[in-house]
């Protein structure tokens, strides 16, 4: 009688073993999920969320005409300007990857030529030169925010795609 017993406890205590291993690598990947692939997908939406903050302070720096309301849009384009570096950066600093750190890169660039284009309109528009401004924006800042956009949508997409897969990690068997 203790046999069986004996038997059954270490089958038991085999199973605990096992599903305490499970456990353990979902836990992993679970964390992985939270710590990696949920900031790179926070990082790439800041970008996107502050590009698109500074092309509307830069409209709103074409519009006014009030240097004090002119200063508030300056200020708060300035920020969302520092904003999208500090996303890009980290981004770059969570690429695992050649080709992902290439990927970041070549978007940092992008970013810096369209902010640097933009800024020129800026210092125009500051100047009263309103249509020197428009014809910047409308111009080269167009294709340059673009380009900064056709970097971004598929990072956005990817980033999500790979955070989709990990959540649909298989459920481990259960013996009933």
């Amino acid at each position: 009688m203790s046999i069986p017993l004996l038997l059954v406890a270490a089958v038991a205590g085999g199973l605990v073993y096992r599903a305490h291993g499970v456990f353990d690598e979902l836990n992993e990947k679970t964390q992985h999920i939270v710590d990696v692939q949920s900031a790179r997908l926070e990082n790439i939406l800041t970008v996107r969320t502050n590009v698109l903050e500074a092309t509307v302070q830069n409209r709103n720096i074409l519009i006014e005409d009030r240097p004090p309301e002119q200063a508030t849009y300056r200020s708060r384009y300035d920020e969302a300007v520092k904003q999208a570096y500090v996303a890009v950066d980290r981004l770059i600093a969570l690429s695992n990857s050649p080709e992902r750190r290439a990927v970041n890169q070549k978007l940092r660039e992008a970013a810096e030529a369209y902010f640097h284009i933009v800024g020129r309109a800026n210092a125009a528009a500051l100047d009263r030169d309103a249509e020197a401004a428009r014809t910047i924006v409308l111009s080269e800042g167009l294709a340059a925010r673009n380009k900064v956009r056709d970097l971004v949508q598929p990072r956005i997409d990817n980033l999500a795609a790979e955070l989709a897969q990990a959540l649909d990690v298989p459920t481990p068997v259960v013996w009933e």
